[in-house]
């Protein structure tokens, strides 16, 4: 079997590439919808992990805030943005509208920001999207309630680091395999359109000499069912041809014995009658 080279108007690279580019398309659309149903649970998990983390700060935070015990706040929010990697910041606020609590002690003492939320007395949580130090973090805003009266107000704002980075590695892997799917798809592709674009050459080579004269020629009737009933009905057709022109060589033997006979007559009556002519001119 002659090996196969690429040649883009070869029906092998032809048929291999249109594969290819379909299952490309295919695997970019499975790839998005993953992506997409993976990031819409992600953030569902990052917002119900955050509300539950506010809840518990409002229980804790609100007997401190009443008693204006500041420090144990102060230490609750450190430990809070250690051991929760999505914490961003966390923020408490005292009824005055002063930080008392950040995550970042250098805020502490400060004023409230005006771009923060301003809550209703006793309104419930508020989320938005925001930023913080160039990062987008979704923050939930609530009031701290002790004892029937409003204590102040928690900031709580979770980064999208971890779900990034999930969803990197999520998008790698499904890259990953549709490479690996995609490459071993094509390689199968090209071998089995090879073999049958090898069969169809064998065959067009045949028929060129076949053109040229050369009669005696048969195509071995191997590989897949067309190719081999592709090569039968060629080589039917070159027995066919070969008996045709069999009988036309037979027949053009038979008209030259035919004259050859016909001479021979000829060649005869007419010494004949030179034999009769000169008896005639003796007497």
């Amino acid at each position: 079997m002659k090996s196969t080279r690429f040649d883009w108007n070869s029906l092998t690279t032809r048929l291999t590439v249109t594969f290819a580019v379909l299952l490309l398309a295919v695997t970019l659309a499975v790839t998005a919808f993953s992506v997409y149903r993976a990031k819409s649970a992600l953030e569902e998990n990052l917002r119900m992990h955050g509300r539950m983390l506010l809840s518990a700060m409002e229980m804790y935070a609100g007997d401190y805030l009443a008693g204006n015990d500041y420090s144990i706040l102060q230490k609750y929010v450190e430990i809070t943005a250690l051991r929760e990697s999505v914490v961003s910041y966390v923020v408490i606020v005292n009824a005055e509208g002063r930080i008392i609590a950040h995550s970042d002690h250098s805020q502490e003492g400060k004023d409230e920001s005006d771009n923060a939320p301003t809550l209703k007395e006793n309104s419930g949580v508020i989320e938005r999207m925001t930023q913080y130090r160039n990062t987008q973090v979704l923050e939930f805003t609530a009031p701290v309630i002790s004892y029937g009266m409003r204590r102040g107000t928690i900031h709580l704002g979770l980064n999208y680091e971890g779900i990034n980075r999930d969803l990197r590695n999520l998008f790698l892997g499904i890259a990953l395999a549709g490479a690996v799917m995609l490459g071993a798809a094509s390689l199968i592709v090209w071998t089995i359109t090879g073999k049958l674009a090898s069969g169809l050459s064998e065959l067009v080579d045949k028929t060129r000499k076949i053109s040229e004269g050369e009669l005696n020629i048969e195509v071995p009737e191997k590989g897949y069912r067309e190719v081999r009933a592709l090569a039968q009905a060629f080589n039917t057709m070159g027995q066919n041809l070969r008996s045709v022109l069999q009988q036309i060589g037979d027949m053009g033997s038979h008209i030259s014995t035919i004259f050859s006979n016909m001479l021979t007559v000829i060649q005869n009556q007419a010494t004949s009658a030179a034999q009769q002519a000169a008896s005639v001119s003796e007497v």
